[in-house]
């Protein structure tokens, strides 16, 4: 079987979020920027105050305004410049694909590459409203935008790849 999609800026966008929004590490590092930042302004607050001579309470004030502004805004934009790395990092699968399914192995059809996978080298299958990810061992990720493919295209992928018994398939909806 055999299923061709175009790939879009949009569908790498819409795995990156996913990803972002899945990702242990990820919501560790923000975490981790968001509190160490305000605090560092706030501790800041005193040394400030003896150089540019203003009252503790005045530049204490301040910096409070500015880490509660970095704190709230922080974290979203970090999460677009991650998103903005991943798309120009993936240019080279933006258009014509496809997925070739065979007993052996699954076949990824790229503008510039072909790909043999391994069934055993899906880590898991990733189902959002509007996509399917396949997670590989290697760090990629193949992209099937549902709206591009029909009912029984789908049904028959997931069927496919749910009789893999190495396959975790996690279905989100």
């Amino acid at each position: 079987m055999k299923i061709t999609y175009q790939l879009s800026n949009k569908d790498i966008i819409a795995l990156n979020v996913s990803y972002l929004d899945q990702s242990p590490e990820i919501k560790k590092i923000l975490k981790r920027k968001s509190l160490t930042m305000p605090l560092i302004m706030l501790f800041a607050s005193y040394p400030m105050s003896l150089y540019f001579k203003q009252d503790l309470i005045t530049t204490a004030l301040i910096m409070s305004m500015f880490s509660a502004t970095y704190y709230i805004f922080y974290p979203n934009l970090f999460k677009k410049n991650l998103i903005k790395l991943g798309v120009k990092n993936s240019q080279n699968v933006i258009g014509q694909n496809s997925l070739e399914l065979r007993d052996e192995y699954l076949i990824a059809h790229q503008p510039d590459t072909e790909t043999k996978v391994e069934w055993r080298s899906i880590l898991k299958v990733d189902e959002t409203s509007n996509h399917l990810f396949l997670y590989l061992k290697e760090g990629s990720v193949f992209i099937v935008p549902l709206a591009q493919i029909n009912a029984f295209e789908k049904s028959e992928l997931i069927n496919f790849l749910s009789v893999k018994k190495d396959i975790l398939l996690n279905v989100l909806n």
